[in-house]
């Protein structure tokens, strides 16, 4: 008996008295073995037969024709012979634990922040937007520091910017908070009309609930009334 796949084993004996041609068609059945991934040949001294799998490519009619050429005229052969099982579907593996997913938004460098940083501070510090008396109407003045500040956030374009409106203490504090909220909604619109991406802009109002100076002089009044820009969200 002779037998294909892994491990082949090859229990083939010779004796005296073997069919005329034995030896021609035992080389027919190594040949048959060859064209399977698994199987096995037999002689029960009147008939060969052949059971198995194909290996890949291999094709049962042109196997038997193969056959029927290399043996003898003579042989009697069985053929049991099964098509190869069917490639299971590429799966997608998990990434590794150690490796790094995208993130939704690339990360700036921090070169790049800190120069924004800085830049939005001094801004602020001069506070130079100012805007028509009790009203969230920027003034004409302000258009040159306008397209200032859309300058300096092109310097971080992958970072938000927060812009914070904020009165002094004179008038309803619900008024005030009410002003400030469309004093930011304001300045939002003029940097999104000078080229800024609306998605990083964000307007928040605080009123006159956080002062920089004293509400009880015209000095203090005037500091308190103010636009901030900052890369820091509002603390909850």
């Amino acid at each position: 008996m002779l037998r294909a796949g892994e491990g082949a084993v090859d229990t083939t004996q010779f004796a005296t008295g073997a069919p005329e041609g034995f030896i021609l068609d035992t080389r027919a059945a190594m040949d048959v073995l060859a064209r399977l991934s698994e199987g096995e040949v037999a002689f029960d001294g009147a008939r060969w037969s052949v059971s198995g799998t194909l290996a890949e490519g291999a094709d049962e009619t042109a196997l038997a024709t193969a056959l029927a050429e290399a043996a003898t005229p003579a042989a009697e052969w069985s053929l049991e012979l099964s098509e190869p099982p069917l490639p299971l579907p590429p799966t997608s593996e998990p990434p590794p634990a150690s490796a790094s997913m995208p993130a939704d938004t690339p990360e700036a460098p921090a070169a790049e922040v800190l120069a924004c940083e800085d830049q939005l501070a001094a801004f602020s510090q001069d506070n130079p937007i100012l805007f028509r008396s009790g009203s969230a109407a920027i003034a004409e003045t302000s258009n040159p520091a306008l397209a200032d500040l859309a300058a300096m956030v092109s310097v971080c374009p992958h970072l938000p910017i927060y812009i914070e409106g904020h009165t002094d203490a004179d008038g309803a504090a619900d008024a005030n908070l009410a002003l400030s909220v469309a004093r930011a909604e304001a300045v939002v619109a003029a940097l999104v009309d000078l080229g800024v991406a609306s998605s990083r802009l964000y307007a928040i109002g605080y009123g006159e609930s956080a002062p920089i100076a004293a509400n009880d002089t015209r000095e203090g009044k005037q500091l308190n009334r103010r636009i901030v820009v900052s890369l820091d969200p509002p603390e909850d």
